[in-house]
């Protein structure tokens, strides 16, 4: 690289490159995010840091420091679809928590203010879920001894 100009080492970045090079030769720190297409296809991710070397006052040339972030990009898009996703679940959960005081019986549940209300009721005024009703092949024949309702085979 000795003897190179800055044009022939960065090449295709030189123009993008250069408000950041004037920016460290007035003096400055530069700090910046960059792309940067790679001749057998695909992209990298980096960051780059241009530090100037100041002797007395005066900028002498800068330090360049680039790190390819490539892999902690793509672990933070993956975060953030997760992140996205789980929002998306929540959003659709209403959740009963605690203990529930439910009749052995008529299997009523007792809401905060000590009234028994139906099952589908409560559940349905707490959380965003419906019920249809139907019959288990238990209570049908606990209720309707001999009827055949559903066939067997």
């Amino acid at each position: 690289m000795l003897g190179m100009s800055l044009k022939e080492l960065l090449g295709p970045l030189y123009e993008l490159n250069l408000p950041y090079v004037l920016g460290v030769l007035a003096g400055q720190k530069q700090l910046f995010e960059r792309q940067i297409r790679l001749p057998e296809g695909g992209l990298r991710e980096t960051i780059a840091s241009y530090t100037p070397y100041v002797v007395n006052g005066i900028v002498r040339g800068f330090s360049v420091f680039v790190a390819d972030v490539t892999t902690l990009r793509e672990r933070e898009s993956s975060l953030e679809n997760v992140i996205r996703q789980r929002d998306e679940a929540l959003a659709e959960v209403r959740v009963l928590r605690g203990m529930l005081s439910i009749c052995s019986g008529c299997k009523c549940i007792r809401d905060p203010a000590g009234e028994w209300r139906p099952v589908e009721e409560y559940v349905s005024e707490r959380t965003d879920a419906t019920f249809s009703h139907g019959m288990c092949p238990t209570c049908v024949e606990k209720y309707f001894p001999g009827v055949e309702i559903f066939p067997k085979g």
